[in-house]
């Protein structure tokens, strides 16, 4: 037999307000009931009852990418440039090995730069370099995770260790490279051996990390 399943007041209200689908949540009950009418689909109803859940995100910046070929330089200026750029304010730089016209082995600097510092990273590359100008992409859109230092013990002593976060989240630790090759020298030990002790100690004492 034909039966009102929902009314006309309630239908309008569903339209005009009701998502169907699953917000993110952190559910805590749920609950199921049936009817007694007879339909010829289950007279069920499902409720989900949970807090809202907000996925953590990725922090987002803009940045600029610069490049040159340079086939007439010599390592030294190569390091000396590189030094600089990170001294006023580089967030990467790397040297890529290349071939330019008459097969001449060469050199492209790259220098990832925040978009307010281009300028300023950019004439740098003209005055310590022999380019004659400058490759430039527009701003990019770059998604980066948190970071964070923190102290773990081992029978050597204290060492740092750098944990890779996104939100709350740690997704990644890795031991602090000055730290272990330190103890490394002064007690004799392979370094392989300090890293392995290291990551040990960060995942026994918490902070989230888990290999």
């Amino acid at each position: 037999a034909q039966t009102e399943l929902v009314t006309p007041t309630a239908a309008a209200i569903l339209a005009e307000l009701a998502r169907f689908q699953r917000p993110p949540m952190k559910v805590q009950a749920v609950g199921i009931g049936f009817g007694d009418k007879q339909f010829p689909w289950p007279n069920g109803l499902r409720v989900w009852l949970g807090e809202p859940f907000h996925p953590a995100q990725p922090e987002a910046d803009q940045v600029v990418l610069l490049e040159c070929n340079l086939d007439d330089v010599t390592g030294e200026a190569l390091g000396y440039t590189m030094e600089r750029l990170f001294a006023a304010g580089a967030l990467d730089v790397w040297f890529t090995p290349i071939f330019m016209k008459k097969n001449r082995p060469a050199t492209m600097l790259s220098v990832l730069a925040p978009a307010g510092e281009a300028e300023t990273l950019g004439l740098i590359l003209l005055r310590e370099t022999p380019t004659l100008g400058l490759r430039i992409t527009p701003p990019m859109h770059r998604w980066k995770t948190g970071r964070r230092v923190r102290e773990v013990q081992t029978v050597w002593g204290a060492v740092r260790v750098k944990e890779k976060l996104l939100g709350d989240e740690v997704l990644a630790a890795a031991p602090e490279y000055e730290d272990c090759a330190r103890i490394a020298r002064e007690h004799g030990v392979p370094l392989a051996q300090v890293y392995t002790a290291v990551q040990s100690a960060a995942t026994e004492e918490g902070g989230g990390y888990q290999p």
